[in-house]
């Protein structure tokens, strides 16, 4: 099992509000990843963001660039920046979910969390925007690091 784990595009500055769109660079950063993502002919089997704009817009250019064979992408509002990692860390001990590879859109700081939910030491890795995580989990084993790209 993988999950890549993905913090989104750069965005507007709201003050004020949580929700904003992504910049012209954002849509870059994240198209950016997307073609790596397609070069190295990574799959996945959903796609979720946390409903947030900024994600959505982060996931949906994902989808379109990548991932053109899934129906849609999938909110979860357990991806949200305040949001508690350990629902996801429970779901992804669920029977449903040990044989699927996921990309998760969120924030900082979920991403941050939840990475240290699943892993000891992420001092090396740094969500930036645009940043992608890619960890594994095999049978019997712990999550490991595999990779991370930056814009």
């Amino acid at each position: 099992m993988k999950i890549y784990l993905m913090r989104h595009g750069e965005a507007e500055k709201n003050p004020g509000s949580i929700e904003s769109m992504l910049t012209d660079k954002g849509i870059a950063q994240v198209s950016e990843i997307a073609e790596r993502l397609k070069e190295k002919k990574i799959n996945v089997d959903e796609v979720y963001h946390s409903g947030l704009l900024r994600a959505e817009e982060s996931a949906s250019i994902l989808k379109s660039t990548v991932f053109t064979y899934l129906e849609d992408t999938e909110r979860s509002g357990d991806l949200a920046p305040q949001a508690e990692p350990k629902r996801w860390q429970s779901k992804l001990e669920e029977e449903d979910y040990k044989s699927m590879d996921i990309l998760f859109v969120s924030h900082i700081p979920f991403l941050d969390k939840f990475t240290e939910t699943l892993i000891n030491d992420i001092s090396d890795i740094q969500y930036a925007c645009g940043t992608i995580v890619c960890l594994e989990k095999n049978e019997g084993q712990d999550w490991k690091i595999l990779w991370q790209w930056d814009p």
